[in-house]
């Protein structure tokens, strides 16, 4: 969309800050620039995204293994680079937890409120949602071994 420079007339492109025929800096033109309390807003939302998106190939990865499209042992190159995508994303999972929980906080009493707001739940919701897919891991590797251990101790006395 084009605009006229309001000092010599001539057309300028929308997104012109100074008229490049005369320097007159051009009026705004309604835009808005983004302040912290909508910038904390937003990172926490991209946040819960990152959160949502490394649950999501994570539950793809556990499936595809299920069926046997992918293997336990890397095979190919589409399988490593699957690797590297999903322990990147889940490498990052903790951090943008944390950030997407801090700038959900920081920007909930500001003009952002709704998007800090809906980054803070969606941070915490999503963090809940990768501890429950986890923990269970975590249980069955501190449980299970100790456990068989003494059955084996207890079956061979």
């Amino acid at each position: 969309m084009q605009m006229a420079c309001s000092n010599c007339g001539k057309e300028l492109m929308e997104a012109a800050v100074f008229c490049i025929y005369c320097g007159t800096p051009v009026a705004a033109t309604g835009r808005e620039p983004l302040k912290p309390g909508k910038l904390y807003g937003v990172i926490a939302l991209l946040c819960a995204a990152e959160i949502f998106l490394a649950v999501l190939v994570y539950s793809l990865t556990i499936w595809l293994l299920g069926v046997g499209l992918l293997t336990p042992s890397i095979t190919s190159p589409l399988e490593f680079l699957w690797a590297i995508v999903v322990m990147s994303l889940c490498l990052l999972s903790p951090f943008c937890a944390i950030a997407g929980i801090v700038y959900g906080i920081l920007g909930y009493n500001t003009e952002g409120r709704r998007y800090a707001y809906a980054g803070l739940v969606l941070s915490v919701l999503y963090t809940l949602l990768v501890l429950l897919l986890v923990l269970p891991f975590i249980a069955y590797i501190l449980l299970v071994p100790p456990f068989i251990a003494y059955i084996i101790f207890v079956l061979h006395r």
